[in-house]
């Protein structure tokens, strides 16, 4: 049983690095390896199919991980955080970006697709404005760096095929553009709470 056990720990761990197949096939390599002498028996197979449920289910999407998009209100806090401190910077940009509304989020499964558009404009913003070089600035392009890869991470579990891509989007100037992230952060704030 404790051979199970950490085995059953060690699929798990793999579920996170590896896809749902991969993981069964090394878990029912194991079971050879454990069980050399003998015929594949009981516990065996039941450990088998344990484990490849474990590794189907563990992909599915949680129940109301479609709204939240694997973003915390912890994240959204964050980030209007962030917003506030560039406030100033953003809004002296001269630049035009893709800023969609909340009315062109016609669908909930495209709420991180947008979200992910925003962060990619809000790099941008950040780019171009190289005169500010100092650590704060730097931690939070980091911040948003690790945020966006987080929502692709995502991207790859939600059907996106149906939204329109970030260069379908309204372009419009720094200060609309801030509005509108930040009612699109107000409604992934509702969403998540």
């Amino acid at each position: 049983m404790t051979g199970f056990l950490t085995v059953l720990l060690f699929c798990i761990r793999l579920l996170e690095r590896r896809t749902k197949k991969s993981v069964r096939w090394i878990c029912l390599f194991w079971g050879f390896h454990y069980y050399p002498h003998q015929r594949l028996n009981i516990e065996l197979w039941n450990c088998f199919i344990i484990l490849s449920c474990l590794s189907a289910t563990a992909h599915l999407p949680i129940a109301g991980a479609a709204e939240t998009h694997g973003m915390t209100i912890h994240d959204v806090k964050e980030l209007q955080s962030e917003l506030k401190n560039l406030k100033s910077t953003i809004e002296k940009s001269d630049a035009c970006l893709y800023a969609p509304t909340n009315d062109d989020i016609y669908n909930d499964h495209c709420i991180f697709k947008f979200m992910h558009c925003y962060l990619l404009e809000l790099e941008v913003v950040l780019f171009e404005d190289m005169s500010v070089t100092d650590n704060y600035h730097d931690e939070i392009k980091t911040s948003i760096y690790h945020r966006k890869k987080h929502l692709e991470e995502h991207e790859r579990q939600y059907n996106s095929s149906r939204c329109s891509p970030c260069e379908a989007q309204r372009v419009a100037n720094s200060t609309i553009f801030l509005y509108n992230l930040e009612r699109l952060l107000e409604r992934i704030g509702q969403t998540v709470s």
